[in-house]
């Protein structure tokens, strides 16, 4: 329920952003999710500001983010 309702108020391109995070393992690089969303460098990081303002993810190390809703991963894998 809660990670339904953190959901709801994000754009589809955010959704996108989530989804290329969820298909992988542990922490994501910036890198990886360009290249999955097949976007430049200064989009990916204005989808990664805005997720991290709305608190569904965190910076986890130099360019990299993961998840900081405990279960969130899962939930968009299924």
């Amino acid at each position: 329920m809660i990670v339904e309702s953190a959901l709801s108020d994000i754009s589809d391109r955010d959704r996108d952003f989530l989804d290329a995070m969820a298909g992988q393992d542990g922490p994501s690089a910036a890198g990886q999710i360009g290249a999955i969303l097949k976007a430049k460098p200064n989009v990916v990081s204005k989808y990664r500001n805005r997720l991290i303002a709305a608190g569904l993810i965190e910076s986890a190390g130099y360019g990299k983010v993961d998840f900081a809703i405990p279960g969130l991963r899962q939930y968009l894998r299924e």
